[in-house]
């Protein structure tokens, strides 16, 4: 079955290269006026040390994480909230920061992801196994507030062989799911596959 074009960021799926699959979370300040964040965001840090979305063709040395949820004191609610995105309104009490959470991708635990593949950037072609090992940067999307969730429309943008990019194809969905799951058609456009963050700034293939 053709693949369809829905984007949901970078999903967590497990760890590379790591005897335990546990980890905590990192956080550190949002600014009060951060444009919206959604789970599954890729997020990097600002020279003024406050994290805030990826922008598409930053170096990978700025990659801290995958947004993964926020807390803050809510100027609306008037008392701490916990939510799975910030909004692009500030919501804090006297502009304060918000507390930020995301999946590291630094260190020595190379995460997984499951992230759509944009077809190139033109939604014409699939990625392929002949495209694993390749880097690959972002395109954000505008993420989208479902129910009480807001979730990322990030998907991977064209691969290239720059070590500077942030994330490498590891594989493909199919290789994880079973026949018949959504994404796991690798003759049409936007298949899913699996990536990790490129922090050693290796160069593709």
């Amino acid at each position: 079955m053709a693949n369809t074009n829905t984007p949901f960021g970078l999903r967590h799926l497990g760890v590379s290269g790591a005897a335990s699959p546990t980890f905590a979370l990192g956080h550190g300040p949002a600014p009060y006026n951060s444009a919206a964040i959604y789970k599954g965001d890729p997020v990097m840090r600002r020279a003024d040390g406050y994290i805030v979305p990826w922008t598409n063709g930053t170096a990978v040395s700025q990659l801290v994480g995958i947004f993964w949820g926020a807390k803050w004191v809510s100027n609306v609610m008037q008392r701490t909230t916990n939510n799975s995105f910030i909004p692009a309104t500030s919501d804090t009490i006297s502009q304060a920061d918000y507390d930020l959470y995301y999946i590291p991708c630094t260190g020595s635990i190379a995460p997984l992801f499951v992230v759509q593949a944009n077809g190139y950037a033109t939604g014409t072609t699939p990625y392929s196994r002949a495209d694993i090992g390749a880097t690959a940067d972002v395109v954000m999307g505008t993420g989208a507030i479902v129910g009480a969730l807001g979730m990322s429309n990030a998907s991977l943008s064209t691969i290239a062989t720059t070590a500077t990019l942030p994330f490498r194809v590891e594989g493909m969905w199919s290789d994880f799911a079973p026949a018949g799951t959504p994404g796991t058609d690798n003759t049409s456009p936007y298949n899913l596959v699996v990536v990790r963050a490129n922090i050693y700034q290796e160069t593709g293939i």
